[in-house]
């Protein structure tokens, strides 16, 4: 998998519009978009909107990774 954050050379807090990580397959085939902001975590594969993409709450996600 290749994951690239476009921008992060400063410290900052998530807000509602938050960052987007590009995930790319090794053969550089996209993936999807995971968008990352104050009220949790969106993944949108492929060319679906963020609209449209699957929402998960930080506490969903941390209680997932706690279990």
């Amino acid at each position: 998998m290749k994951v690239n954050i476009e921008e992060l050379n400063v410290k900052m807090e998530l807000q509602r519009r938050g960052i987007s990580i590009r995930i790319r397959d090794n053969d550089d085939v996209f993936i999807g978009d995971m968008i990352l902001n104050s009220s949790g975590m969106k993944w949108c594969a492929g060319r679906t909107t963020p609209a449209n993409g699957k929402k998960k709450s930080w506490q969903e996600i941390i209680d997932f990774i706690n279990t």
